[in-house]
């Protein structure tokens, strides 16, 4: 495949911000993003008997994305005390 593109769709509704206090952390979720993704050049062959080409076109209407970041300190070999940002 070449020439692809992936076009996301931005929505404001379903937006949450939530915490998860037992990895003392905050999530962002957005549970209905739409998107499109694009193949210019689209090749496949099976078998060495069927071949399909052309170009490709998908809709994906309800894309979850979640994000979350957890806090927590790390103590370095010199003692030192940090902050630690985990994903």
């Amino acid at each position: 495949m070449l020439d692809n593109k992936f076009v996301l769709m931005e929505r404001t509704d379903n937006v949450e911000f939530t915490t998860d206090v037992a990895k003392n952390a905050v999530v962002l979720t957005c549970k209905k993003m739409s998107g499109q993704f694009y193949s210019d050049h689209f090749y496949y062959r099976e078998l060495g008997i069927f071949v399909a080409r052309g170009d490709l076109e998908v809709d994906l209407n309800t894309i979850k994305i979640q994000i979350g970041l957890g806090f927590a300190t790390q103590t370095m070999p010199d003692g030192r005390i940090l902050p630690l940002i985990s994903s």
